[in-house]
């Protein structure tokens, strides 16, 4: 895909060096690579956002912007951690004072 588009973008350098039949050949196969391209980015979104089994039938996130809790600790550990030490004191909990 970069050489194709390398080639396509520096046309008039290419046709000095190149036939015309390589241009043809470059933009052939850099627009059938963009096609393939989209249509994997497409299929591989849909599994994830809609055909994935443990969201299935659909991940609600795109509609309501959260995530279940057990979803995102089974899926991003990182990030389930990092949010639940934000929401945590960080000196833990104060003992109620017996001062009125």
């Amino acid at each position: 895909m970069a050489v194709t588009g390398i080639v396509l973008w520096a046309e008039n350098l290419s046709l000095r060096y190149f036939p015309i039949w390589v241009m043809d050949a470059a933009t052939a196969a850099h627009w059938y690579e963009a096609i393939l391209a989209t249509l994997s980015i497409l299929v591989w979104h849909w599994y994830l956002v809609i055909f994935d089994p443990d969201v299935y039938p659909m991940d609600l996130a795109w509609l309501t912007g959260k995530a279940p809790a057990d979803h995102i600790r089974a899926t991003r550990p990182g990030y389930y951690l990092k949010t639940i030490e934000k929401q945590q004191p960080k000196d833990g909990p104060e003992a109620p004072s017996d001062h009125h």
